[in-house]
Parts: structure tokens; C-alpha cells; sequence
């Protein structure tokens, strides 16, 4: 292997589960510019960027266990108007830790709400989904990017890993039913996972039927989850040529007015998602959360 190859490839953590990992592994092939581009996200995030090209050895990354803020002058904090110290501390704090990447410490923090009296939804509702939609929103306006997405998401699914089987068991109910996935050809799943937990943060059930699903596959899905919405992704220009045949398919077995069609992914456009006739596309993560409401809202 060149040593150009080595020192690239060298930039991947070790820690395949890591959300960094993945993050990084998407941009081994990227152009140069890219790859400085994510390097560059992720220091500014406390994270650490290896190149053993340089000698350097990994160490323990900065997750911010303290949710200590790393760019000053942001007043991203959660509204506290009329609320002071006790349960309105310990929800603004798990949304600060949200808003900072902070995927090992949310846990506790939301262990620490629920012992104080705070509910699951309350968290839910007044914590994550509004964190969320801040991250949404930066991400827009360019204030973040996408890896900074992806660890705020993570942060965020660590905090659901707790409060799923609560809301679960307390009858809560989701904003609406999600089944996602790549379809056939496709294996990439950075977008379309990013897209899934998102919605998840925003107080969807989803239901992730993975890569390279098959136009059967969605429709068994749909007949087995009755979903509002089925969301399909691709990356490649080959494999969006699936997204009509998952439609034909879901139109076929008499089930295409059952659910509302939403695709997005690198290289779909609008002008594509009107020819092949679903209901919306989005071009991204951020995009995608406030039309799924729309589309669920509509429908209701």
C-alpha cells in the first residue's frame, strides 16, 4: 500500500461502533478538500484526529462528559422562562448535552431526570426533539455539518435507548410510523440513518429495514407496520432507478394508498420524485424531519 493510501486510510478510528469511524470511512474516498473538511469538523468538536503518517498515537477522544460548550458566543441553551433550578436544570442539561455531541454522559443525565421526576416524555418533548430541531436548523443556516449531525443524533439515540421502552410502557404515542431504508444495489447508510434517527428525535417510531432492501421487502413492510410514511434512500445514480420500482411495486399489491412515499438521497431531485410519483423528497437530514410532520399532518 502507497504511503498516501496508509496515511488515509490511518485517519479511520479503531472502535468500529464509534460514530466517528463512520463518519471518517465515508470520506476515504472524498476529495482532499473534503477529507480536511471533516478532519477539521471534528477537532472543532474536541475529537480526536489520528494520522499515523505523523507517528501519532490514538488516545481517549473529548466526548465533553461535562457538556462543556466548545464554540463560544452560541447561546444554544434550552428556554428556561419561569423555571428554576431542579427537573428544569436536569432537561436543560440533557439538551445541552445533545446540542454538544455528548454521547457518553446523556445517558446518566437522563437516568438522573428520571430519579428527579421527570418523565419520559417531558424529557422527550421538552429536551431531545427540541435539540434536534436546533441541530436541524444550524445545519441549515451552515453552522454545523454533517458529521456534527451524526454525534449529535447518536447523543440523542443514546438518550432514547432509556426512554423507548418508558414511553412504550406509559402509553405515549408517536408523532406517526417510519419505515426506512436503502433500496436494492445501495449499501450506504450514513444519509439514511442520519434521516432515521432524526425523525426518531423528533418523536417518530421507526422502523430501519437496512441496505439494499428489495421492492418486496418494502412491501411486506408496509402490510406488516401499516406505516405513515416509507422512505426510501440512494446514493448512487444506479440504484435510484429502484425508487419506481419500490412504487409500482407498493401499487401492485394494492397498498400504495396506504402510505405517503418520501425519497431523498445524493443524487434525487425534485423534478425525479414528480416523475415517479411519491409525495415528497427531501435533499437532506435536515429537510427531511420538518416535511415528514408536514406529509403526517396533512394526512391525519
Amino acid at each position: 500500500m502507497a504511503r498516501t493510501e496508509e496515511a488515509l486510510f490511518g485517519r479511520l478510528r479503531v472502535l468500529s461502533e464509534d460514530p466517528v469511524a463512520r463518519i471518517q470511512e465515508s470520506a476515504v474516498h472524498a476529495p482532499p478538500t473534503a477529507r480536511v473538511a471533516v478532519d477539521e469538523a471534528l477537532e472543532a468538536m474536541g475529537l480526536e484526529v489520528l494520522d499515523p503518517s505523523r507517528g501519532e498515537e490514538p488516545g481517549a477522544p473529548d466526548r465533553r462528559r461535562d457538556g462543556e460548550a466548545k464554540d463560544a458566543g452560541l447561546d444554544r441553551s434550552l428556554p428556561r422562562s419561569g423555571w428554576e433550578g431542579g427537573i428544569a436544570d436536569m432537561l436543560s442539561r440533557i439538551h445541552q448535552a445533545v446540542l454538544d455531541g455528548n454521547i457518553d454522559g446523556v445517558g446518566s443525565l437522563v437516568d438522573e431526570a428520571l430519579h428527579g421526576g421527570a418523565s419520559a416524555q417531558e424529557i422527550l418533548e421538552t429536551s431531545l426533539t427540541p435539540a434536534m430541531d436546533v441541530v436541524g436548523q444550524e445545519y441549515e443556516e451552515g453552522i454545523r455539518f454533517i458529521p456534527e449531525m451524526l454525534i449529535a443524533a447518536e447523543t440523542m439515540k443514546a438518550a432514547m435507548k432509556t426512554l423507548r421502552p418508558l414511553l412504550m410502557a406509559s402509553g405515549v404515542s408517536a408523532r406517526g410510523k417510519v419505515v426506512i431504508g436503502t433500496v436494492t444495489g445501495d449499501l450506504h447508510d450514513i444519509g439514511k440513518n442520519l434521516v432515521g434517527m432524526m425523525l426518531e428525535g423528533a418523536g417518530f417510531e421507526v422502523i430501519d429495514l437496512g441496505v439494499e432492501v428489495a421492492a418486496e421487502r418494502f412491501v411486506e413492510a408496509v402490510r406488516e407496520h401499516r406505516p405513515d410514511l416509507l422512505c426510501l434512500s440512494a446514493l448512487l445514480t444506479t440504484t435510484m432507478v429502484h425508487m419506481p420500482e419500490v412504487v409500482d411495486a407498493l401499487t401492485e399489491a394494492g397498498v400504495r394508498e396506504t402510505v405517503q412515499v418520501l425519497i431523498g438521497g445524493a443524487p434525487i431531485a425534485e423534478a425525479f420524485a414528480g416523475e415517479i410519483g411519491v409525495d415528497g423528497f427531501a435533499p437532506d437530514a435536515a429537510a427531511a424531519v420538518p416535511l415528514a410532520k408536514r406529509l403526517v399532518e396533512s394526512s391525519a
